[in-house]
C-alpha cells in the first residue's frame, strides 16, 4: 500500500506530541508499506520545496515563511503549498491520504483529493479546524467553551500588537492602506480592520466546516475531541475515536531508581497553556523538605512565550524546584525512572498527551487538570488525581493527599494499566485503510 502522510512540521525542528506520533507511525508503517511524508518547514528562508530521508523516512518539504503571512486567508489557503501537493500526488500516486495536521499548509488538500477521488482520512490532535488558536483558550486564559465569533475577534487581536495586526491584515484592502498612509486615528483603523477580520473568520469556518465534512473519516483520540467537532457542525458518522498508540520501545525492562526523596516533575513547554505557573504557586506553599519537583522544558518562541518563561523563573519561591531543561526523546524512560509522580496541570482542553501516556507505560501515577483529554486517560484516585483547572489551591490539596499518604502511590501504581502500542495503532490504521480503500473502488466502479 502506497501511504502519504501530511503533517503541519516535522522532526528535527519541531517536536511535539504531533510530530512524534506522526513520526512513530511512518515509522512502523513503513516496515511492511510504501510510505511519504509531506509537511512544511514554516521559518524557513527557503522557497523551494525538497525532497529527502530523515531516518529512513522519504519526505517532501514545503519551505516557507510563515511570518509574512497576509491576512487570515494565507494561514490556511496556500497555492504553492497546493502545486507541490499535486506534483506528489502525480508521482507518487498513494493509494491513501493520511491528514495528522494541515496547519502552515492548505485546507483545499482535501479538495485535491476528493477531486482525484483518492480516500482521504484525518487524526485530530487539536482544535484547529473549529479554533483560530487552536487550543480554545481565550485570550485571557479562559476556557472557550462556544465558539462566538466575536471572543474569537478578542483572541485574534491579543496575541501581537494589534495595530501591527492592522498593518498586516490591511495589503489586501486599498481603503486600509489609504488610512494608514495618512495616519488616520488607531481607534477608527481598528474599527474597520475588526469588520474585515470578523467577516475573514467566519469564512475561515465556513470553509473549514465544509472540507472537514467531506474527508472518508475523521479519527479523535477522545470522545471530548469529537464531541467538541460534533457541536461545531461536523458529521457524527465520519468521525471514529480511537486512542493514539505510543512507542514503548524504551520502557523495555524498565525499574524506577530509588530514592530517599518524593520526586514530582513537570514535562513540557513552559507556555502559559501547560499551566506551569498553577503548579509553581501551588508547590511554593509546601514546607516538606524530603521531596523535590523537576520542571522539564524550556520556553516558547513568541515574546509572549519567552516573558512568561521569565516570569516563571522568577516566580519560583520554593528551593525545593528543580530547573532541569530539556532532554532527548531518546532519554524519556531515564527521566521517568527519577520521577514518582507526573504533573500535568494543563489549563487548556489537551486531547491525548504524550507525556500522560509515557507516565501511564512507566507505572508513574499523574495528577491531572480535570479537562478534556486528561479527564479522558486519568481516572480520579484509580491511577492517578484530578484538581480543578487553573486552581493552585486545588493543586495543592491534590499534593498535600500524596505527601500524607505515600502508600496512596503504590495503589496507583497498581491500578495503571498499559497504553495502546504504536504497533497496534498502526495495525489498527491500515486495517482501516484497507477497508476505505475498498469502499471507494466500489463507488469507482459503481459510478
Amino acid at each position: 500500500m502506497k501511504i502519504l502522510i501530511v503533517v503541519h512540521d516535522f522532526l528535527p525542528n519541531y517536536y511535539s506530541g504531533t510530530e512524534v506520533l506522526t513520526f512513530e507511525l511512518a515509522k512502523e508503517m513503513d516496515k511492511k508499506n510504501d510510505v511519504l511524508l509531506f509537511f512544511s518547514e514554516p521559518l524557513s528562508e527557503k522557497k523551494d520545496k525538497e525532497k529527502g530521508i530523515f531516518k529512513g523516512l522519504k519526505y517532501i518539504k514545503i519551505n516557507k515563511d510563515i511570518t509574512k503571512n497576509i491576512g487570515i486567508e494565507e494561514t490556511y489557503n496556500d497555492k504553492r503549498t497546493e502545486k507541490a501537493f499535486f506534483e506528489t500526488l502525480d508521482d507518487f500516486k498513494p493509494d491513501i491520504v493520511h491528514l495528522h495536521h494541515l496547519m502552515h499548509l492548505s485546507i483545499n488538500l482535501i479538495d485535491i483529493c476528493k477531486k482525484r477521488k483518492i480516500p482521504c482520512i484525518y487524526s485530530l490532535h487539536d482544535f484547529w479546524a473549529i479554533c483560530y488558536n487552536h487550543k480554545k483558550l481565550k485570550y485571557d486564559d479562559s476556557l472557550c467553551k462556544k465558539q462566538e465569533i466575536n471572543e474569537c475577534l478578542k483572541c485574534f487581536f491579543s496575541t501581537e500588537d494589534s495595530l501591527e495586526k492592522i498593518k498586516r491584515n490591511s495589503k489586501d484592502n486599498r481603503l486600509i492602506g489609504f488610512l494608514i498612509k495618512f495616519n488616520i486615528t488607531r481607534f477608527f483603523l481598528k474599527s474597520i480592520i475588526e469588520r474585515k477580520v470578523k467577516k475573514d473568520l467566519k469564512e475561515r469556518y465556513r470553509i473549514f466546516r465544509r472540507e472537514f465534512n467531506r474527508l472518508d473519516m475523521i479519527i479523535s483520540p477522545s470522545r471530548f475531541l469529537a464531541d467538541e467537532y460534533i457541536k461545531s457542525g461536523i458529521r457524527k458518522n465520519v468521525i471514529h475515536v480511537s486512542d493514539d498508540g505510543i512507542n514503548d520501545k524504551y520502557f523495555k525492562n524498565f525499574k524506577k531508581n530509588k530514592s530517599k526523596k518524593l520526586r514530582f516533575a513537570f514535562i513540557g513547554t513552559l507556555i502559559p497553556a501547560k499551566g506551569c505557573h498553577v503548579l509553581i504557586e501551588a508547590f511554593n506553599n509546601i514546607k516538606e523538605k524530603d521531596i523535590e519537583l523537576q520542571i522539564y522544558g524550556t520556553h516558547g518562541n513568541s515574546k509572549e512565550e519567552k516573558k512568561y518563561y521569565e516570569k516563571l523563573i522568577k516566580d519560583i519561591k520554593n528551593k525545593n524546584i528543580r530547573l532541569c531543561g530539556t532532554f532527548s526523546s531518546d532519554n524519556i524512560a531515564d527521566i521517568f525512572k527519577d520521577i514518582d509522580i507526573l504533573i500535568v496541570p494543563s489549563i487548556w482542553y489537551e486531547n491525548g498527551p504524550l507525556v500522560i501516556k509515557n507516565a501511564l507505560l512507566s507505572k508513574t501515577p499523574v495528577i491531572a487538570s480535570d479537562l478534556g483529554g486528561m479527564s479522558y486517560l486519568i481516572r480520579h484516585k484509580e491511577n492517578g488525581l484530578l484538581f480543578k483547572p487553573n486552581d493552585p489551591k486545588d493543586l495543592y490539596e491534590k499534593l498535600m493527599i500524596i505527601l500524607k499518604n505515600q502508600e496512596l502511590i503504590r495503589k496507583l501504581e497498581k491500578n495503571i494499566r498499559k497504553p495502546k502500542s504504536i504497533k497496534e495503532n498502526a495495525e489498527e490504521l491500515i486495517k482501516i485503510f484497507r477497508r476505505i480503500i475498498k469502499e471507494n473502488n466500489i463507488d469507482k466502479k459503481s459510478n
